[in-house]
């Protein structure tokens, strides 16, 4: 048994070594150093190639490089480098079992790169942002991120505002800034003053600003020179987010909520027209065409003759008031014309709310007697 295997280890080293043999004397190397035609010092990191073959390799720090294995046959050699002048060498004989040398120089490339410009857009809507732009203000500032208002459920500007120390909101909508009402406070929308949203006064309703649309929120609570002097109370600054081009964004939020003292209980109006719930009922109670002025002194008959025209409608109407419900689609987007950028930051607001509130009036004398009682419940 021990002979056997004897011979079959001499026949498998007999037929094993000759492939071997055959397999070396087949190939050859490559050889050589490339150096700096300038300076004469090696170059590191090149590469030496072997063209429509995937044989390949490195120089060394001192430029040196070796290519093993190398099939026999006559190559065309490309070395190349970073900041230099790709060198071709043609006709390059590989002897089998043999090392061919190559060595050679490398020109640099004096090619001047064109500008390289590189911009990035700096974000505002981090918590660290909002705290080094504060840290940055030379007065008192409070402020908050679209990253904190994400943590929380608030669907308006109103209700995020309400979170920043000092201010408080008034009819979940308006401002109050250290004590003072709307009228000594600014309110800023990106930079531009916001316009009022009532006709009678100097207010802004924070309720027609999305919270899925703001970037941050500052308000400023000292007077300073790069800030306008309309203000006692406070400036209040709301940056909306910025549409990012091919990065359209459109998001929808439904609310209904549920009032304790309203919802599900009478509630007293008008009689309801066409198109109350979206605001366009006010037409059908408007006055009739040609009515003269309330100032006007009438006779009789006009008094008569304009009363017919009404419409007779005046009566008390019981319904049963709903929970109260809110609606915000909000769109961002940015589209290249040419060469101007034209960004696109929209929303649609729908609130119905009911509020049912009663009223107790007492009047009383000098003496503390009661003389006079009301009660009353109102319905808006």
């Amino acid at each position: 048994m021990q002979k056997t295997l004897t011979q079959a280890f001499s026949i498998l080293l007999l037929v094993v070594t000759p492939v071997g043999v055959v397999l070396a004397q087949s190939t050859g190397r490559l050889e050589g150093t490339y150096k700096d035609a300038k300076n004469q010092e090696g170059i590191i990191g090149g590469t030496i190639r072997l063209e429509n073959t995937t044989i390949a390799g490195p120089t060394d720090e001192k430029g040196h490089y070796v290519l093993a294995n190398v099939p026999a046959g006559t190559y065309t050699v490309i070395v190349t480098s970073v900041s230099y002048k790709q060198l071709t060498v043609p006709n390059v004989v590989v002897a089998a079992g043999k090392t061919t040398g190559l060595d050679g120089q490398l020109s640099p490339d004096n090619t001047q790169l064109g500008e390289v410009s590189v911009s990035g857009v700096r974000r505002t809507n981090t918590e660290v942002s909002v705290i080094n732009e504060i840290r940055q203000a030379n007065v008192v500032v409070s402020g908050i991120s679209s990253e904190q208002i994400v943590k929380t459920q608030d669907r308006d500007a109103a209700e995020v505002v309400r979170r920043i120390p000092g201010v408080t909101i008034v009819d979940n909508r308006f401002i109050q800034v250290r004590g003072l009402s709307d009228r000594y406070n600014t309110v800023w929308l990106n930079d531009v003053t916001a316009p009022s949203s009532e006709t009678d006064r100097k207010s802004f309703s924070f309720d027609i600003v999305p919270s899925s649309l703001i970037d941050r929120v500052l308000v400023f609570k000292d007077p300073s020179p790069e800030l306008p002097g309309d203000f006692a109370g406070g400036l209040v600054k709301v940056y909306l987010r910025k549409p990012v081009f091919n990065e359209r964004q459109f998001t929808v939020n439904y609310s209904s909520g549920y009032r304790q003292g309203t919802t599900g209980r009478d509630f007293y109006t008008d009689r309801p027209q066409a198109g109350d719930a979206f605001g366009f009922g006010a037409p059908k109670r408007d006055l009739p065409n040609g009515m003269p002025p309330l100032s006007t002194a009438y006779q009789q008959y006009e008094r008569d003759y304009y009363a017919k025209q009404l419409d007779n409608n005046f009566g008390v109407f019981r319904t049963k008031a709903m929970p109260d419900m809110r609606f915000n689609a909000a769109y961002l987007d940015q589209i290249h014309l040419g060469g101007l950028e034209i960004g696109s930051v929209s929303s649609l607001n729908y609130t119905n709310t009911y509020t049912r509130f009663g009223i107790n009036r007492n009047l009383f004398d000098a003496s503390g007697q009661r003389t006079d009682q009301f009660t009353d419940d109102q319905s808006t």
